[in-house]
């Protein structure tokens, strides 16, 4: 969980339960939006940490979620650094805009 997440691809949310639909959209809307460390996206969504560890190893083994390829300070020391791709900004009145900010902020 010291490494940096990024959304690949968005995951069919209808095959989930609804009980793992919701956290799953939530993280997927968090790490769509910026590259999160793993160990911030409990706190900053509100979500067990344990939750978030298996839904992220889900969806890394899927392949809709990517850890970056340098460990953070902390974890792993050594290799070299690169700085995280990050998505264009989208508009703030957009659809995808508000659905983003409705994911981070849903309880």
């Amino acid at each position: 969980m010291s490494r940096l997440f990024g959304l690949v691809s968005w995951p069919n949310l209808t095959r989930l339960p609804q009980e793992l639909a919701v956290p799953a959209a939530r993280i997927c809307g968090l790490l769509w939006h910026k590259r999160t460390a793993g160990a911030l996206i409990p706190r900053v969504l509100d979500l067990p940490a344990g939750e978030v560890a298996v839904l992220l190893q889900v969806l890394l083994a899927l392949g809709h979620v990517e850890a970056a390829g340098v460990p953070l300070p902390g974890g792993d020391a050594g290799g070299r650094r690169e700085e995280p791709a990050l998505p264009p900004p989208l508009p703030d009145q957009s659809l995808l805009g508000k659905f983003r900010r409705w994911l981070v902020t849903v309880h």
